[in-house]
This record gives C-alpha cells, sequence and structure tokens, in this order.
C-alpha cells in the first residue's frame, strides 16, 4: 500500500506522455488498485488478530444485530455469526480475479482492436469491461466500508480511520474521475482538435489530475503511515529495506486467502462444515428445516 502512490503517479504520467499506449499503463495501475484493496482487507484481519480463531473470537463480541448500509438497509447481519467474516472476504476479495480478468481481456481487446477505450458502443469491448469493473469495484468497496465500521472501535489503537480514509479516496477519485471524463466525451463536452482525438484528451486530463492528486494524498499517506510505530532501538533487528519492498509486494497473503474462501464456499455449498461455529450451525438448521 505504501507504493500506491508513487505507482499511480508513474503511471499516470507514462500514460500522458506515451498516450497511444496508455491503456496499457492504466491497467498496471488498475490490476494493483486490486493488490491495494485485497492488502487493505488483510492489515485489517492482522490488526484483528494474528490468527483466524483469534480474529472470529473478537467478532463474537458484536452481538447486535446491525442493519446493512445503504441502499441494502432492509438487510440485517451480526457479526458474531459464524460465516460473517468470510461474507465479507467474498464481497472484497472477488475484486482481485474479476481485476485480472479484466485485464487479461483489455490488453487482448485492445492488441485486436476490439477493446476501442473512447466508444460507448457494445460493439466494442471498452462498456462491457466497464460495467464488469464498475459493479465489482462497488461491491468491493461497499463490504469493505461495512467491515471497516463493523470493527473499527476493536481497531482504534491502530488509528485505522486515516489508513482506510488514504487508500479509499486514491482508488475512488482515480477511478471514479476516469468514469467522469469518458462521460464528458460521450456527451460532447470535451470535442477533438486538430492534433488531439477526444480519446487522447480524455487520457491526458485523467492522468494529469492523477498525478496532481497524488501530491496531496503523499502528504496523506505520511500522515496516516507513519514510520514512527515501527522505530526499533536495537539496529540489529532492523529489517534491511529491500527486503521490506519485496515483502510489499509479496501476494502470498492475498492468493492465500482466496484460495480459502474458494475452499470454504466448496464445503459450505457441499453443506460440509468447515469449522466448530458452522457445525453446530448447520446441526441447527438441519433440525429446524430452515437456515437461522
Amino acid at each position: 500500500m505504501l507504493l500506491m502512490v508513487p505507482i499511480y503517479a508513474i503511471t499516470s504520467w507514462f500514460s500522458f506522455v506515451y498516450v497511444r499506449e496508455a491503456v496499457y499503463y492504466d491497467e498496471i495501475r488498475v490490476l494493483y488498485e486490486a493488490f491495494v484493496i485485497a492488502s487493505f482487507l488483510i492489515l485489517l484481519l492482522q490488526y484483528l488478530g494474528d490468527s483466524l480463531e483469534e480474529q472470529k473470537r473478537v467478532l463474537k463480541r458484536h452481538k447486535k444485530t446491525e442493519r446493512w448500509f445503504f441502499p441494502l438497509c432492509c438487510l440485517k447481519y451480526n457479526p458474531s455469526r459464524p460465516h460473517f467474516l468470510q461474507y465479507m472476504k467474498w464481497g472484497i476479495l472477488q475484486y482481485v480475479p474479476v481485476n485480472v480478468l479484466s485485464t487479461i481481456l483489455t490488453i487482448v481487446l485492445q492488441f485486436n482492436g476490439s477493446y476501442c477505450e473512447g466508444s460507448w458502443s457494445p460493439k466494442f469491448g471498452h462498456v462491457w469491461i466497464l460495467m464488469l469493473t464498475t459493479t465489482s469495484v462497488t461491491i468491493a468497496t461497499y463490504f469493505l466500508i461495512m467491515f471497516y465500521f463493523t470493527i473499527r472501535e476493536d481497531l482504534k489503537d491502530y488509528s485505522p480511520f486515516y489508513k482506510f480514509l488514504a487508500v479509499k479516496l486514491v482508488i475512488f477519485f482515480s477511478f471514479w474521475q476516469s468514469v467522469l471524463v469518458e462521460g464528458l466525451v460521450y456527451f460532447g463536452y470535451i470535442t477533438a482538435t486538430t492534433y488531439w482525438s477526444t480519446n487522447d484528451i480524455s487520457v491526458g486530463i485523467d492522468a494529469v489530475l492523477i498525478d496532481v492528486e497524488m501530491v496531496f494524498f503523499a502528504i496523506m499517506h505520511l500522515k496516516a503511515f507513519s514510520y514512527k510505530p515501527y522505530m526499533i532501538m536495537d539496529f540489529s533487528q532492523k529489517t534491511p529495506i529491500w527486503k521490506g519492498i519485496l515483502d510489499s509486494f509479496n501476494p502470498l497473503d492475498t492468493l492465500r486467502e482466496l484460495g480459502y474462501g474458494v475452499q470454504y464456499m466448496y464445503r459450505w455449498l457441499r453443506g460440509i462444515p468447515v469449522d466448530k461455529d458452522s457445525r453446530r450451525l448447520l446441526d441447527l438448521e438441519r433440525a429446524f428445516g430452515r437456515q437461522r
């Protein structure tokens, strides 16, 4: 997550300079965006507890039934329920495989001339991939916000609000402003010039806006992800900087959570208990003939 600002800034700069290849640089940024969302979830889980059992133990303290956020206010959830944590993970982590799939489709369609970023015609792949990613990132953001507000009191010692705000604002602005700029092109507010097409102009505007915004987000990240809690007096225990950088790109935690989520869903759909709590819940559901 600490590399979010430089990666967004560098890829946007390349998109502005090499506008014809901007779609490829944008996909690097979008792909990293999915990694950031997954990493932030794992950070929250790590704050919640070092193991799955500890995380569930903390959630069991939340006995009160809550309403979902708008626009699903008619639905209710209870964080102490056995499957709540996994529901949150599914809602958030689904963005990772969807994002990877959309990136692959974008590159393939762009290479074949069937993507057409500047067109909203259903004959081209851009509009369909945009609909897919918009739906996926909206679901991931919704579940991440709901999970954060559920556990925010448990994490108050870690000051998670600024971290949450720093991550979500970058993703929010970068994604929705690109949709807004494309909308301005579609409705004719941005027109082509002698040397620039509407697609080139929209890409340039979006890239410049992101680079300017990253200056302010860099300042926010300095406050949100301060180095001070990690200062140590014994320099013999200091982690080499390159090891820390490589570890920040390590996707194993994300892949492990995705793999566990798939296994969890398979066992759940087959009616196989995945832990002690779900075994007790399954017995009750069978006894009463309905889900509780």
